[in-house]
């Protein structure tokens, strides 16, 4: 039992919760609940002890031990009053520090969540914004390949806008572009059957010469 509880505190505690004497209260069982409280708190050590010491804190341990007295302790039973005050107490602070956690560790998840929303906002942004830049660069090159081709078959051939823009439409068409496939829609539109073999073999050799620039119609 601590210094400031001996037998004389403990009679006071008993007749008290026989007369609820006010002026009791106010001189001595007052005092005693406030050390009972700080008293607690240093012992466990509780901390933050900024926050463990708060007005607040400390008069709602002291509201807990005086309803906790008037309405459970039993003055005949045997026992202490001092044990079964600090033991109250300690159930408070005990479940003060519980709650407080808890809220703090709802907060870091809340916190968290927020982080990773922001962050996986901002990476789809992010990601938009490059989708789009490729999209667009996909466009230019295809649109580079086009007109790259275009004035290739108009130098090499003289051939009009109206049959380029047929070669592009029947390769865009094509189920699995590649090299001999296009070659077959040159060939076709650029020396047809019944033009003689000689010319149709020289075209297969003028396109065959210029496989890097007809490579790129294939992603037209």
């Amino acid at each position: 039992m601590a210094n400031y509880f001996g037998k004389e505190e403990e009679a006071l505690v008993r007749e008290y919760i026989k007369t609820r004497n006010e002026k009791i209260y106010e001189d001595t069982i007052d005092p005693l609940l406030t050390k009972i409280a700080y008293g607690v708190r240093s012992r466990y050590n509780f901390q933050p002890a900024r926050y463990y010491r708060s007005a607040s804190v400390i008069n709602s341990c002291k509201t807990l031990m005086w309803e906790k007295l008037i309405t459970n302790f039993d003055p005949n039973c045997g026992k202490k009053s001092y044990s079964y005050l600090t033991r109250c107490a300690h159930n408070f602070f005990c479940g003060v520090w519980r709650k407080r956690n808890k809220a703090l560790s709802t907060h870091m998840r809340f916190r968290h969540e927020v982080d990773v929303l922001w962050r996986g906002a901002n990476t789809f942004e992010k990601s938009g914004v490059q989708l789009r830049e490729e999209k667009e660069q996909t466009m230019q090159n295809h649109q580079q390949a086009r007109n790259t081709a275009l004035v290739f078959l108009k130098m090499k051939f003289g051939v009009s806008d109206d049959v380029c823009e047929n070669i592009f439409a029947e390769v865009n068409g094509l189920p699995k572009v590649n090299k001999k496939a296009v070659y077959v829609v040159l060939r076709k539109h650029l020396f047809p059957k019944h033009k003689s073999k000689k010319k149709r073999a020289r075209a297969s050799v003028l396109i065959s010469r210029k496989k890097k620039q007809f490579k790129k119609v294939y992603m037209v």
